[in-house]
C-alpha cells in the first residue's frame, strides 16, 4: 500500500464507524439479545467487508490469499450471528455498507488522486 491508499483506508474505516453509529441512533433496531446498544447495521460486518473489498481492489493477490481473506471475513461476520449479537439482516446491511464504501473508496483513490 502506498501513502495515498493508507490514508484512504484508515479514513474510510473512521467514516464507516461514524456513519454506522449515526445510523444505529436513527434506526434504533434492537439486537437479538437485549443490550444497551442498537444493532442495525452491524459495524463489524461493515468494517470487515470494507477491508476485504478494499484490499482485493488495490492488490492482486494469488487465489489462496483471496480465499483466506474471504473465509476470515465470513467467519468473523458469522460469529456475530452465532452469538446472537446481530440478526442476519443487521449483518447483511452492514456488509452491504462495507461493500459500497469499499468500492467507493477504491474508485476515489484511483480516479480522484
Amino acid at each position: 500500500m502506498n501513502e495515498k491508499e493508507i490514508i484512504i483506508f484508515f479514513s474510510s474505516i473512521l467514516f464507516i464507524n461514524i456513519f454506522v453509529k449515526i445510523l444505529k441512533r436513527f434506526l434504533k433496531q434492537k439486537r437479538p439479545i437485549p443490550t444497551k446498544t442498537y444493532g442495525m447495521p452491524s459495524s463489524k460486518s461493515s468494517v470487515m467487508t470494507f477491508i476485504l473489498v478494499y484490499l482485493l481492489c488495490i492488490h492482486k493477490y494469488n487465489k489462496n490469499t483471496i480465499i483466506f481473506i474471504i473465509i476470515i471475513t465470513i467467519i468473523t461476520i458469522l460469529i456475530k450471528y452465532w452469538y446472537q449479537e446481530h440478526s442476519l439482516l443487521q449483518l447483511m446491511v452492514g456488509s452491504f455498507l462495507g461493500l459500497t464504501i469499499g468500492l467507493l473508496s477504491y474508485y476515489f483513490s484511483e480516479f480522484i488522486f
